[in-house]
């Protein structure tokens, strides 16, 4: 989608200033640093709970920036863009218990980009929690976007953490994973993205964190206005130790349906694991028709799904769920070991409409019950 034109960059660290006046804060802190904006109206995020009603934080736009929020604080804003313009690097840490981020925003906004054609770090971690489903009803107006990207437009590098027991991460609508959008001229009017560039996307949930979005798409093809079609894309999930989960849920009420596929294109590399006791769980409606599902491959691309590990697993729920190891051309390798699982399908195939589908089960692992 079109990236919004940012007003003039402004580079403001209120947390800084009073640092260097010998006042720096011992309670609940929102500390934003180095090149950062907030647009279309601007409004100083400063210390302690920070409400930027319907404008976006945008961070490393062309230098460094960075956002913690931590110490019990509270942060809500339409929507945080970590790492912009082609150049930009941008970090953020949510951290403890009491710790909330809300976003907030509408269906014109996407609420989430980490490595936004630049390079973006986001961890939550330590009981904190990044609450994207806030507001709900604001995505079905407008144009209805709402979505999350982890590294969004060829050219970018994009990390998402969500680790420790009580940390969360909630997402409406899509939740894409190494995207390649190119937008330039003369077709369009602004630059967005980088023609034939790579895109490498990550998603961790570690140490008993929970992920939790409508659905999900892991690789991507080229799009936008001008791609080259030579663009690169190289998506990466890990669920890794006892109570890591990532939910997949579905939102009936928004007409999205339970789904990930993954490798979308023949440019398109995925890799999934799910280890020491990590889940995947795919969660589709009862008495849905397309009641939730996973298209390992799906477009021309590799994809390769780990699952090992005592208590590791790729589960799904509902009465109409289905599993496919290589759909439409490409090719998929699932491989289940050392004690993991796949539960839950009504419909399972591996390899099909011209896909390279192989399925390995080794050792104490189970498939397919």
């Amino acid at each position: 989608m079109a990236r919004r034109p940012q007003t003039l960059l402004r580079q403001v660290s209120l947390a800084a200033a009073i640092v260097c006046a010998g006042m720096a804060p011992a309670g609940a802190e929102v500390t934003v640093t180095g090149d950062f904006n907030v647009y279309p109206n601007f409004i100083n995020p400063g210390l302690g709970d920070t409400d930027l009603g319907s404008n976006t934080l945008s961070l490393g736009n062309n230098n460094p920036g960075s956002v913690t929020v931590n110490n019990n604080s509270f942060l809500s804003a339409a929507s945080i863009n970590f790492g912009n313009g082609g150049s930009g690097v941008a970090s953020g840490l949510f951290d403890g218990s009491a710790t909330r981020v809300n976003l907030v925003g509408d269906g014109n906004t996407n609420r989430l980009e980490v490595g936004n054609w630049g390079r973006g770090t986001l961890t939550v971690s330590g009981g904190a929690t990044l609450d994207g489903r806030a507001s709900s009803a604001a995505c079905l107006t407008l144009n209805r976007w709402c979505n999350n990207f982890i590294g969004n437009a060829a050219g970018s590098d994009g990390l998402f953490t969500v680790t420790g027991a009580g940390s969360n991460a909630s997402f409406l609508h899509g939740f894409f994973i190494g995207g390649l959008a190119v937008f330039r001229p003369p077709i369009e009017t602004f630059t967005f993205g980088t023609p034939g560039a790579s895109t490498r996307g990550r998603v961790e949930v570690l140490n008993g964190g929970t992920l939790t979005t409508d659905n999900a798409s892991i690789g991507l093809a080229p799009g936008g206005s001008s791609p080259l079609g030579t663009e690169r894309s190289f998506a990466e999930v890990l669920v890794d130790g006892p109570n890591s989960i990532w939910r997949i849920t579905g939102n009936l009420a928004h007409g999205i349906d339970a789904f990930v596929s993954t490798a979308n294109h023949r440019n398109a590399v995925a890799t999934i694991s799910l280890t020491n006791g990590g889940v995947m769980e795919v969660q589709g409606a009862q008495g849905h028709v397309n009641g939730g599902g996973m298209n390992i491959t799906q477009g021309g691309g590799r994809t390769d799904m780990l699952i090992s590990g005592m208590g590791s697993r790729l589960a799904f729920t509902g009465d109409n769920t289905y599993l496919q190891v290589g759909r439409r051309v490409g090719s998929a390798l699932m491989s289940i070991a050392d004690g993991g699982s796949v539960t839950g399908m009504n419909y399972m195939s591996v390899g099909r409409d011209g896909a390279f589908g192989e399925l390995v089960i080794d050792g104490l692992a189970r498939c397919c019950r």
